[in-house]
């Protein structure tokens, strides 16, 4: 194994640095074929370091817009929401991206859901469909990930939030650290055309997924061979919140789709309005959407309001309606609009933006509750020896149960 301060070392980051600089420098002049024709088979195309381990167990998400699923495509089908398989794969679809040639199919996902919504391309506002797919990585697997350090976490300020930093406890020569950052510098890089943001990264990635050394490792934190790559957001100054591609050889061993939650994006584009949802049974996702049951509804509080907007006591005094006919039930307001209230109940539970703690059918059973409804009163009193006070509206402060109703026949 090479010492990293051994003038083999130098020598050989020196060399790997100069190809960086090549690889972005073509992407400025080449076309995206002649780009990869020409670097495919390059020799020791760059150093294989910083390793990063990644233990089973743990959940990644991705999202995919509804416009841009196609009519013979089955949404309770899982391939739906995975990698594009390579039967349908074109020299435009998967287009260029960050990780990936045009064509090239790969596994993107986000460690976190609040990654996957910074994810979501902001031409796709408020308001469109979405669908949001939960996949969970097998607690044997052990993914061997090629680990992507921002330039702020070798600098390591203060204030770095991010979690991809250099590993400290290693005194790295400053050849080494510069050919990190530039590393990092190309996969931040969110400047010029799509081919130059991406062509660099795309070769790179590729070099990775190829890469496989049966002998001893060169350097110290480098693995045999990779399943994917970890690296920044560049949606987050922070660096705090993490992207993964796995290669689909990871991904048909190792990942199961759990659910999909189809909905619609939100005002604050951070969060969706849940429609429907389906959950992976091992053969087809069977798809349900979230309902309210009547017999649920359980009234917590009720609050009457004078006309000054302050609550009255109903305790010290009667109650009359508009015909001046006593009050005996005060929840009769609420009960006696419930279809109308039903109508509204039924958009609460869709304003769902995190589905971390739903694992199946059973557990997407909650009871909701602090939630009120107002009902506007017009000629109500409340009346006793003090004197006549008028009421202009209840307050009712409930909980309720959602749960879920089967959708039968979904295929599209």
């Amino acid at each position: 194994m090479i010492s990293y301060k051994s003038k083999e070392a130098q020598k050989i980051f020196l060399e790997a640095s100069k190809n960086l600089d090549e690889y972005v420098c073509s992407a400025e002049t080449m076309s995206e074929q002649t780009y990869s024709d020409f670097y495919k088979d390059k020799e020791n195309p760059m150093v294989f370091v910083q390793h990063h381990p990644l233990c089973g167990g743990f959940d990644v998400y991705r999202s995919r817009m509804g416009d841009s699923i196609e009519a013979d495509e089955d949404i309770t089908n899982p391939s739906t929401f995975s990698y594009v398989p390579d039967k349908k794969c074109t020299s435009s679809r998967p287009p260029l991206q960050r990780c990936n040639f045009s064509g090239q199919s790969v596994f993107y996902a986000s460690m976190s859901l609040k990654t996957n919504f910074k994810e979501i391309d902001p031409k796709n506002c408020a308001g469109k469909e979405v669908y949001v797919s939960k996949w969970h990585v097998d607690e044997d697997a052990n993914a061997n990930m090629f680990r992507i350090i921002p330039p702020e976490g070798i600098d390591m300020e203060e204030d770095y939030k991010g979690y991809l930093k250099i590993d400290k406890d290693i005194e790295y020569p400053r050849y080494t650290t510069e050919y990190l950052r530039k590393i990092g510098n190309i996969f931040t890089n969110n400047r010029g055309s799509e081919k130059e943001k991406y062509l660099p990264c795309a070769l790179i990635s590729n070099f990775i997924y190829e890469f496989c050394y049966t002998e001893k490792p060169l350097f110290p934190g480098q693995s045999s061979r990779y399943d994917g790559i970890l690296y920044p957001s560049v949606k987050d100054q922070d660096r705090s919140l993490l992207n993964v591609v796995f290669t689909q050889r990871f991904i048909d061993q190792h990942v199961r789709l759990k659910h999909v939650v189809k909905g619609i994006i939100d005002n604050d584009l951070m969060s969706i309005r849940m429609l429907e949802i389906g959950f992976f049974n091992g053969k087809e996702i069977v798809w349900y959407f979230p309902t309210t049951l009547k017999n649920s509804i359980r009234i917590n509080r009720y609050l009457y309001y004078n006309d000054k907007n302050e609550v009255c006591d109903t305790t010290k005094g009667q109650l009359f309606d508009k015909s001046h006919r006593k009050v005996k039930d005060y929840h009769i307001g609420f009960w006696a609009n419930i279809d109308i209230w039903m109508k509204q109940l039924t958009e609460i539970p869709i304003a769902m933006g995190n589905f971390n703690d739903i694992e199946d059918t059973s557990s997407f059973i909650k009871t909701v509750d602090d939630w009120c409804i107002i009902r506007e009163l017009t000629g109500w009193t409340l009346e006793s020896e003090e004197g006549t006070i008028n009421i202009t509206k209840v307050l009712y402060e409930f909980e309720y149960k959602v749960t879920l109703e089967r959708i039968e026949s979904k295929k599209k």
